[in-house]
């Protein structure tokens, strides 16, 4: 079994969804196979930190979690930044299903 760890640290103000969306997570392997590529069975994504707990996680990950999910589903799929911006208004239609099901998630833009 193949592991694949991924970690972007972001502390920019903004769109930062954009660089978890970003990230190939095939790319990232130095020198793998087509073999090994097709032993990749998932992914996951993680968060740490001195100031998250059980007040604050779910609107820590959510809607950023769903840009990696994405990217880990679709990882064949050629990324430009066309895509991101495709990506972005399913991001944020998932934010209002996750706020609509009682779920605080952070907006992916800016405005009201």
């Amino acid at each position: 079994m193949l592991i694949l760890i991924l970690s972007l640290l972001t502390r920019s103000y903004g769109e930062t969804w954009k660089s978890y969306y970003r990230a190939d997570p095939i790319m990232s392997l130095p020198d793998i196979t087509e073999e090994q590529e097709k032993l990749i069975v998932g992914g996951e994504a993680c968060i740490w930190g001195e100031y998250v707990d059980k007040t604050n996680i779910l609107p820590r990950i959510f809607p950023f979690i769903g840009a990696i999910a994405e990217r880990l589903w679709s990882a064949n799929i050629p990324l430009d930044l066309h895509t991101a911006e495709q990506a972005r208004s399913r991001l944020d239609a998932m934010r209002c299903r996750l706020l609509r099901r009682g779920i605080n998630a952070q907006p992916i833009l800016n405005g009201y």
